[in-house]
C-alpha cells in the first residue's frame, strides 16, 4: 500500500476515533442540582450509583448508555451519577448495597423504581418507560404560566338546534380564553388527561376529576365536557389563529428545539393550518440549506480538481472526497502531512487534558486552554501558507500569491480566489 494513502487512512480514523458520540447522555454530578432542574422542568430523576472499580458499571456505559434508544429515552429525566465511594451518606440514604444501582425518582425527590445490576439497552429501556409511567405528571399552580402556550375557545352549548329570524341555526356562543382545551397527554390505561386553562390557571384533570366550580364529566381528543351548577360546557380542542399567530407559531417551529415546546411527555395537538404551515416552512429552509450546501461543495471539489489537473497532483478525484481532500490540497502545494496531522492529533489531545485536569488543578487546565488558542492560530498561519503554495504551483507572482491567500480566509471572495486559481490560465 502507498505510504502516503496508509498514513491518510491511520488519519481518519483516529479522526473518527477522537470525535465524541453524538446524543450522548449528559450527567449532572450533583443530586441537589438535579432536583433542582427536576423541579423546574417538571421530569424525573435518573441517579446512577457506580464506584470507580465496577465492571458492571463500565459495561453498563459502554454498552447500555450508549444505546441511541436508550440515550432519547434519557432525554426525559434529570441523569446524575454518583460515585458512591466518594459520598457514602447518600448511599446509604437509598439503601445501596451492589453496583451499578440506578434510583429513579420523582421531581420531589420520592423513590418511584430501583434497578439493580447491570441491563442490556431493551432491559434498561423497559425500566425507563416504568419509571416515567409511575411519575407523577407536572401540575401548575395558581400565577403559574401555562406550560403550553394558550389558545382555542370553549362552545356554550345553550343555543343548540335554535333558530334566528332567517330560519337558520344560530351558531354556538364562543367565549375566548376564559375556558381553554389546550392539549391532552395519552396516559395509557387510564385514559386522556387534559389540560384545560381557566381563568389564567392551567389544570390537568381526567375524566371525573373536580376543579374551579367545575367536574369534568367526559374527555376525548376532541372535546372535553364540564358540568357544574350552571349547566354542562363543551370545550373543542380547537386553536384559534391571527395573521400574527400564525408567524409566531412558524418561527417558534423553525427555532425552538423540540424538547423545550412542551413539558409534558406526550401532548398531540390537532393539525391545524398554522402547524401544518410552519412544518412545511421549516422544510422548505432546511431544504434550500442543504441544496446551497450542496452547490458550494460540488463547486469546491470542481476548482480543487481542476488546480490539481492543472498543477499535474495526482489522484485529482480526492477533490470530491471529504477529509482526502485536504491531503489533496497539501499534495498540491508540496506541504508534508505531518506538519497537519501531528498539531490535530494534539489538538486533541490539549482538549482532553485541559478538561480532565481543570477539575483537579484550574491552573494547568487554564495553561492547556492556552495552548488549546495557540493551537488553533497554528492552524489558520498553516492554512495561509498551503494556499500561498497552491497559488505558486498556480504560476502566481509572490505579491499575488499573498493576496489570494488572503482572500481565502474572507468570504465570499474565496469563492472568487479559489475561482480564480482554478480557471486563470
Amino acid at each position: 500500500m502507498n505510504k502516503k494513502v496508509f498514513i491518510m487512512l491511520a488519519f481518519i480514523a483516529a479522526f473518527a476515533f477522537i470525535i465524541p458520540q453524538a446524543g450522548a447522555i449528559t450527567w449532572k454530578n450533583n443530586l441537589d442540582d438535579a432536583l433542582k432542574a427536576a423541579k423546574s422542568q417538571g421530569k424525573p430523576v435518573m441517579m446512577d450509583f457506580y464506584t470507580d472499580g465496577c465492571g458492571w458499571c463500565k459495561k453498563l456505559d459502554n454498552e447500555t448508555y450508549s444505546d441511541p434508544k436508550v440515550n432519547a429515552a434519557s432525554a426525559k429525566f434529570i441523569c446524575v451519577k454518583i460515585n458512591a465511594e466518594k459520598e457514602p451518606a447518600l448511599a446509604g440514604r437509598y439503601g445501596i448495597t451492589g453496583y451499578p444501582t440506578i434510583v429513579f425518582l420523582d421531581s420531589n425527590g420520592n423513590v418511584l423504581q430501583k434497578v439493580i445490576g447491570f441491563y442490556p439497552p431493551a432491559g434498561f429501556l423497559e425500566n425507563m418507560n416504568k419509571a416515567l409511567s409511575t411519575a407523577p405528571k407536572p401540575t401548575a399552580k395558581i400565577d403559574d404560566k401555562p406550560p403550553v402556550e394558550a389558545g382555542g375557545f370553549a362552545v356554550l352549548d345553550d343555543r343548540a338546534g335554535m333558530k334566528g329570524k332567517n330560519g337558520k341555526l344560530l351558531p354556538p356562543k364562543t367565549v375566548r380564553q376564559e375556558l381553554v382545551y389546550n392539549g391532552y397527554i395519552e396516559s395509557g390505561k387510564d385514559g386522556l388527561t387534559a389540560q384545560i386553562n381557566y381563568k389564567g390557571v392551567t389544570y390537568f384533570v381526567k375524566k371525573g376529576d373536580n376543579f374551579a366550580q367545575f367536574q369534568v364529566a367526559s374527555v376525548d381528543r376532541e372535546q372535553a365536557v364540564l358540568s357544574s351548577d350552571k349547566g354542562e360546557v363543551t370545550l373543542e380542542f380547537k386553536k384559534p389563529y391571527t395573521k400574527l399567530g400564525l408567524m409566531n407559531e412558524i418561527s417558534n417551529t423553525i427555532t425552538q428545539p423540540a424538547e423545550t415546546r412542551s413539558v409534558v411527555d406526550k401532548v398531540e395537538i390537532e393539525e391545524s393550518f398554522p402547524a401544518l404551515a410552519a412544518v412545511k416552512i421549516r422544510a422548505a429552509v432546511l431544504a434550500v440549506a442543504f441544496v446551497i450546501i450542496l452547490i458550494f461543495y460540488i463547486y469546491y471539489s470542481v476548482c480543487l480538481q481542476s488546480i490539481a489537473r492543472k498543477t499535474k497532483t495526482m489522484n485529482g478525484w480526492m477533490a470530491w472526497v471529504p477529509v482526502l481532500n485536504i491531503f489533496l490540497v497539501l499534495n498540491i502545494a508540496w506541504v508534508k502531512y505531518r506538519l497537519l496531522i501531528i498539531p490535530v492529533i494534539t489538538f486533541f489531545a490539549f482538549i482532553f487534558i485541559a478538561a480532565f485536569t481543570a477539575t483537579f488543578n484550574p491552573m494547568v487546565g487554564l495553561a492547556f486552554s492556552v495552548a488549546i488558542l495557540l493551537n488553533s492560530a497554528y492552524f489558520v498561519f498553516l492554512m495561509a501558507y498551503v494556499w500561498y503554495k497552491v497559488a505558486a504551483a498556480r504560476g502566481k507572482s509572490p505579491a499575488l500569491s499573498v493576496v489570494l491567500s488572503i482572500l481565502m480566509f474572507i468570504s465570499p471572495f474565496n469563492l472568487i480566489a479559489l475561482g480564480y486559481l482554478a480557471f486563470s490560465k
